[in-house]
């Protein structure tokens, strides 16, 4: 993946160390689990988001767009998760 320079993003509203975060994350890894970015951010210990609060801030910042959906069935059931990834028309 190509390399942006990050101050040329400019995150408004709240979150938006935790916007940066995962931004960055994205960046390196490429595409990433709702699960997966929820892990990366709850090893920083000054900001702890809820699964909520995550939902919502990738749904509505423009940086970031839905990929495809991942189904996990295991003992405790079925789930599907949403796979992120970055918006790059937008960026």
């Amino acid at each position: 993946m190509s390399e942006f320079d990050m101050s040329k993003i400019k995150f408004s509203g709240k979150y938006i160390l935790a916007k940066k975060l995962i931004f960055k994350q994205l960046m390196e890894v490429g595409e990433l689990s709702t699960k997966q970015i929820y892990t990366h951010l709850t090893q920083w210990k000054r900001r702890n988001l809820t699964m909520n609060e995550l939902a919502n801030i990738l749904h509505r910042c423009k940086y970031f767009e839905k990929i495809g959906f991942e189904d996990k069935t295991d003992f405790y059931g079925r789930s599907k998760c949403l796979i992120w990834g970055l918006n790059y028309e937008k960026i």
